[in-house]
């Protein structure tokens, strides 16, 4: 298979997988889970803050450390799913206090690129008062995660947890997939493109989860200005990586092998293009595993940082 091949069915299934095309003959024209449903969040708390900087009230998940000394741990999530995707990784509050931002459906900082999202999360750093913290991103977090350690501004960032990712621009492939799916989803009007993702969504065959609730009890369709932001930025991203050179903090990758968004074989590339990256792998594990199988992934976070002192 040539090198067009490769790159035209890379985008081809990233379209089956996250846009539903071609998968059906038939989609709905308006989204069925519009609101946000109300969950028990125990061990987090739902809570909110405003940035005296910005008047951005930020929504959060809390979930209390062993002491209100506690290093802090920020948690960012991916696209498509919100902060409660963190639920089943509660098991990291015996060392940190967690603090899970939602990232919001409109925001002033949105100016379609990645960028943005490292501007949301040191802003609400700045308003919670936090300037040393431990990052975790999953999916389209991982790239948040890594633009707020790029900012100028950025906290003291002891180290960072990049989760069933794929770096922008790590190879010909991804940026193919990434670029071509944005370009179709982006052609989408508004009210589509919503019922497009919520019909992928609720079609999805996501492994189980422990527990009272499986991945579907936490997902809605957001506003659609949230999903053009979201593929605004992957466009317009395009063929440049991040800087990753210039972060200095340790790195852990942690990849399932089975993932069908960000495949492993694009994935084991991420840790070649950092300073001090290390990547675990899990067998047959998903995109979605810090939810379906998230006390093993904390354990795998704990040991890392013990092993490095962190």
């Amino acid at each position: 298979m040539n090198r067009f091949d490769v790159k035209t069915k890379y985008a081809s299934m990233l379209a089956v997988v996250l846009l539903g095309i071609g998968a059906a003959g038939c989609l709905a024209k308006t989204p069925c889970r519009t609101i946000r449903p109300h969950l028990e969040t125990t061990p987090f708390k739902e809570l909110r803050v405003r940035s005296a900087a910005s008047g951005h009230t930020y929504q959060y998940l809390f979930a209390p450390g062993p002491s209100p000394e506690a290093p802090a741990m920020l948690l960012l999530h991916g696209g498509i799913f919100d902060s409660r995707i963190w639920l089943n990784a509660a098991g990291l509050a015996q060392r940190f206090n967690l603090y899970a931002l939602q990232w919001p459906d409109n925001s002033l900082y949105y100016t379609g690129r990645f960028s943005d999202y490292g501007a949301i999360a040191r802003d609400f750093l700045n308003a919670l008062g936090i300037d040393q913290v431990y990052v975790a991103g999953v999916s389209m977090g991982v790239t948040a995660a890594i633009e707020l350690a790029l900012r100028p501004d950025a906290p003291r960032i002891e180290a960072l947890i990049l989760i069933s990712g794929i770096l922008a621009g790590i190879s010909e492939e991804e940026i193919a997939g990434r670029t071509d799916m944005a370009k179709l989803a982006l052609g989408f009007s508004p009210a589509r493109l919503r019922a497009i993702v919520n019909w992928r969504s609720l079609r999805t065959d996501y492994d189980p989860a422990p527990g009272p609730y499986q991945m579907i009890d936490i997902f809605y369709t957001r506003p659609y200005p949230y999903y053009y932001q979201v593929f605004s930025a992957a466009l317009n991203q395009g063929a440049t990586r991040q800087a990753t050179q210039k972060i200095n903090a340790p790195v852990l990758f942690l990849n399932g092998t089975a993932d069908d968004i960000m495949l492993i074989h694009a994935a084991r590339l991420n840790p070649t293009v950092f300073k001090d990256a290390d990547m675990v792998e899990f067998e047959g594990y998903k995109h979605a595993m810090v939810f379906t199988q998230g006390s093993e992934i904390v354990q795998a976070i704990l040991k890392y940082l013990d092993q490095r002192g962190l």
